[in-house]
């Protein structure tokens, strides 16, 4: 699966987009959902800051790592100090101190923005404002009007607007029973893998030359085991080998990855391949390829016979290097020599089976493994914002939450209680135990408390 072309590259982390069940998170609480509208470009930001901090190592040196911690260290530690301050004042001047500390907080992410940017290239700056651009696409509010029926019947409350779906609550109106409070909040979730996959087949090809084996199946071409390494033998009649591991079951999240035993020859490649489907008309695929031109390291897509490279990096063929790729649901993950080079979201191909693929003079490579399910995956949901309540109703406390709903079991994570013109932030941290075999149901969502002299609304 070897030509030449342009690819976009998409990287960071992934952004969850997963579906909201409302329920009523405690008896006496209930949900304050926002109108219909998208995060703004400053939101979007922000919580990119944010997550990225929270996934990120302490002791890393990478630019982003670097500035997301330290964004997030000013922005908790502004919130904590404004809020000390807050509860103190009259309503007006309440209003104009957080005026001047929303313009803060805005100045902090635009300044940590440009640090984060500043030694990349335009490419590399193009395609990290395009993986922000689409977590905001995510960061908006909807429900279906049957939703919105049981939401209002739960709550009990003058329910005016609609509640968050796929990680969403973003400015609007919020309604908390008869007492109106103005509030702008957003909310956004992020999901990152935090342990590989369960263990699958492997095949080190070392073993005595000849046929690659019965764990394999050949779909076109042939291969053979050559000095403890696997080499195309024949291309079949359109040029390229393929075989797919059948100890696997035809399986939908599962990786692959190998080692680099011998460079390819010019113009020719070999590669590793997830969800191939058994008449070879369909997979993912890493290729380390060898051209007259470009010295490259691919991700390509094969769907119906029609083959797409979806990423293209230069690559200096060096043997020990190792490729891989992860696929989880939508998401596509590749890696070389352990750095995640591409990361972007393709529906075209649900399942399938591992395996290799390759040219006459392609090369050759061992230490082949995939593997499927068994992971662990955490998920950041984060709700955070400003907030006033028409004046005269005593000392409104608002308490924000992140909730989360697993096979059917609901965990919420609680913020701190905030005065009524105070701003509000609530951070979660949900990890999920995958089961090979069992899907897993999750559902999102965020919760804003009000309370008035120990009365929920």
């Amino acid at each position: 699966m070897l030509r030449k072309a342009s690819a976009v590259m998409l990287f960071l982390f992934v952004v969850g987009a997963i579906g909201v069940s409302a329920q009523e998170m405690d008896r006496g609480m209930h949900m304050l959902e926002s109108v219909t509208g998208i995060a703004s470009d400053a939101d979007a930001q922000r919580h990119f800051l944010l997550h990225a901090a929270h996934f990120a190592d302490p002791n890393a040196t990478d630019p982003i790592s670097v500035n997301a911690l330290a964004f997030k260290k000013w922005f908790l530690n502004a919130i904590d100090g404004f809020n000390a301050t807050q509860a103190t004042l009259s309503d007006a001047d309440a209003a104009t101190a957080m005026t001047s500390f929303l313009s803060q907080r805005d100045a902090q992410v635009s300044y940590y923005m440009g640090q984060l940017t500043a030694k990349m290239q335009p490419r590399e700056k193009q395609q990290l404002y395009a993986s922000i651009k689409e977590m905001q696409s995510r960061m908006k509010s909807g429900i279906s009007q049957a939703d919105y029926k049981k939401l209002k019947q739960l709550t009990k409350a003058e329910i005016q607007s609609s509640s968050a779906s796929g990680g969403g609550i973003s400015p609007g109106n919020y309604n908390c029973s008869t007492q109106v409070i103005t509030c702008k909040a957003t909310y956004s979730i992020s999901g990152s893998i935090t342990s590989p996959l369960g263990p699958g087949p492997a095949d080190t090809f070392s073993r005595v030359n000849g046929g690659v084996g019965a764990n394999w199946t050949t779909i076109t071409g042939a291969f053979a085991i050559s000095n403890n390494a696997v080499v195309v033998t024949s291309g079949g009649s359109g040029g390229t080998a393929m075989m797919y591991n059948n100890k696997t079951s035809n399986l939908t999240d599962q990786y692959v990855q190998a080692r680099v035993a011998v460079i390819p020859s010019t113009n020719a490649g070999i590669s590793a391949a997830a969800r191939m489907s058994t008449d070879g008309q369909n997979l993912y695929e890493i290729s380390f390829y060898n051209g007259s031109s470009c010295h490259c390291f691919f991700v390509d897509k094969l769907h119906n016979g029609a083959l797409t490279h979806l990423m293209i990096i230069g690559w200096n063929p060096t043997v020990g290097d190792v490729g891989a790729l992860l696929v989880r649901g939508n998401l596509l993950s590749a890696f070389l020599d352990g750095e995640k080079v591409m990361e972007l979201r393709d529906n075209d191909i649900a399942s399938g089976y591992e395996g290799i693929t390759g040219t006459m003079n392609g090369g050759a490579i061992n230490n082949w493994s995939g593997g499927a399910d068994g992971d662990t995956t955490t998920f950041n949901p984060l709700i955070e914002g400003n907030q006033t309540m028409q004046p005269g109703h005593g000392n409104p406390i608002h308490t924000p939450s992140t909730a989360m709903s697993i096979n059917g079991v609901q965990t919420t994570q609680n913020g701190t209680g905030v005065c009524g013109n105070c701003y509000f932030y609530a951070d979660g941290d949900f990890t999920v135990p995958f089961v090979t075999g069992v899907p897993i149901s999750i559902g999102d969502g965020a919760i804003l408390t009000c309370s008035v002299v120990g009365r929920f609304f």
